[in-house]
């Protein structure tokens, strides 16, 4: 199943995980876990090689699993000043968890 609109390309997932579903899962709440600590250190980065370096790391974990919005979003907030940014992050990983408890993975 790969739907552009989905927050998880799930076929780039398989790809990732051999196809596994428990690897899936384990990968997945990895990332939901990880995401979550990134985002709350976004909140609070004293400066810009903080944002910079964070907003990189999410960005590299969301292509890790699929999550292509998140990634881009990461990868712009990266190259860019926090206004806006933080608020549709976090809107998107809303939508990546939601999409993971409707899989029944988290």
């Amino acid at each position: 199943m790969s739907d552009a609109a989905a927050p998880i390309d799930l076929e780039h997932l398989a790809q990732y995980t051999a196809g596994d579903p428990e690897i899936e899962a384990e990968v997945l709440n990895l990332f939901l876990g990880n995401a979550g600590e990134q985002l709350a250190a976004l909140a609070v980065a004293a400066d810009a090689t903080a944002w910079h370096d964070t907003a990189h790391t999410l960005k590299g974990a969301a292509r890790g699993v699929g999550a292509t919005r998140v990634a881009s979003l990461a990868e712009n907030a990266a190259e860019s000043e926090r206004a806006g940014l933080l608020d549709e992050l976090s809107q998107a990983m809303a939508e990546v968890r939601a999409f993971v408890t409707a899989l029944g993975q988290a």
